[in-house]
């Protein structure tokens, strides 16, 4: 069955791995990991993985671009 435009859903992605941050900003896993360590990006645990919600990143990042 086909979905009309109408009903369709746009979901939009609210966490993402330590992997995909790396690849997508060109940043090294360790620069990530101790970026997490450090507490200067809020990081959750999902069974063994690391996830890095939208928010926290968005925040983070907002902090870089303005220097704190």
């Amino acid at each position: 069955m086909k979905a009309s435009p109408e009903s369709s859903t746009i979901v939009r992605k609210c966490g993402f791995s330590v992997k995909e941050i790396c690849q997508h900003y060109g940043l090294s896993k360790g620069f990530v990991m101790k970026q997490i360590r450090e507490g200067k990006l809020g990081a959750r645990r999902l069974g063994r993985r690391l996830i890095v919600l939208d928010e926290d990143l968005r925040m983070y990042l907002e902090r870089a671009r303005i220097g704190a």
